[in-house]
C-alpha cells in the first residue's frame, strides 16, 4: 500500500476495498462450489466404476465355474493361461499393465518423447522420421 492511501483515506477507498473483498470471496465462494461439485461426480463415478467392475468379476467367475463343471478346462489350465497372459506387458503383477497403450514416438536425436502432431522435435530440431 502506498502512503498516498494512508493520507487520503476516505470512504471511497473503503469501499473499493469492500467492493475488491466481496469480489474475492465471491470468486472463492463459486470455486469451493465447483470442487464439491466435482468432488461429488467424481464419487458417482468412481461408485459406478465399482459396479460394473463387481458385476464384471461376477461375469467372469461364473463363466469360469461353467466351464469347469463342462469340462472345458481346469482350474490348473485357467491358473496357467493367466500367468502366460499377465507376462504379455512384461511384468508379472496380475494386472495388464500397458496392453492398451501404444508406444509413444520418441525422437531419434536426444530420446524426449514426441507429440503426435509434431513434424519436429520441439528440444533438438531434429525431424520427426529422421
Amino acid at each position: 500500500m502506498s502512503i498516498f492511501r494512508y493520507i487520503f483515506d476516505s470512504e471511497w477507498a473503503q469501499r473499493a476495498d469492500i467492493d475488491q473483498l466481496e469480489t474475492l470471496t465471491n470468486r472463492l465462494h463459486a470455486d469451493l462450489w465447483s470442487s464439491r461439485h466435482e468432488n461429488r461426480d467424481l464419487a458417482e463415478e468412481n461408485e459406478a466404476l465399482r459396479l460394473e467392475v463387481s458385476r464384471l468379476v461376477l461375469v467372469i467367475e461364473a463363466m469360469n465355474r461353467l466351464a469347469v463343471e463342462r469340462n472345458l478346462w481346469t482350474a490348473e489350465d485357467m491358473t496357467r493361461t493367466l500367468e502366460r497372459v499377465d507376462l504379455e506387458d512384461g511384468v508379472a503383477d496380475g494386472k495388464r499393465t500397458g496392453a492398451a497403450r501404444p508406444e509413444k514416438p520418441v525422437c531419434s536425436g536426444c530420446g524426449r518423447p514426441l507429440p503426435r502432431d509434431v513434424a519436429r522435435c520441439l528440444h533438438c530440431n531434429r525431424p520427426r522420421n529422421s
